[in-house]
């Protein structure tokens, strides 16, 4: 096909951000009410941010270990991203963490960065 015809495809990016702490230059103008995917240049943008403004980040991330979990993880075989997201974020809450995530519906449901058809899958996934 030619470039004109994917003209109009938006690419979906996943920006994660593993931080916190008191003082996050820019976390005001981030308002979860309000998001949106205008004018992002070809981009439909998701962005996970593993804890909320205030609280104590730390250089030994959990979330980030989760996130990269052997099971759960985004790099698990037959492991979707969507899910792989969701376990980090569970996680964090259950640590009192307050992870927030904006349109992570973009993400397709069905991406998985690691497929094995030789590893059975969970009917849930």
């Amino acid at each position: 096909m030619s470039e004109a015809a994917h003209s109009d495809v938006k690419l979906p990016l996943l920006v994660i951000i593993d931080a916190g702490g008191g003082e996050v230059q820019g976390m005001e103008r981030i308002e979860p009410s309000k998001p949106s995917n205008e004018n992002n240049n070809g981009f439909l943008l998701s962005l996970c941010i593993s804890c909320s403004r205030g609280q104590p980040a730390s250089d030994e991330s959990e979330f980030l270990k989760d996130l990269l979990d052997e099971g759960q993880g985004m790099f698990a075989k037959n492991q979707t991203l969507r899910s792989a997201i969701e376990y980090a974020v569970q996680q964090s809450l259950s640590r009192d963490q307050i992870p927030t995530t904006f349109l992570p519906e973009i993400i397709p449901k069905d991406l998985c960065l690691r497929p094995d058809p030789t590893v059975p899958t969970d009917a849930g996934k």
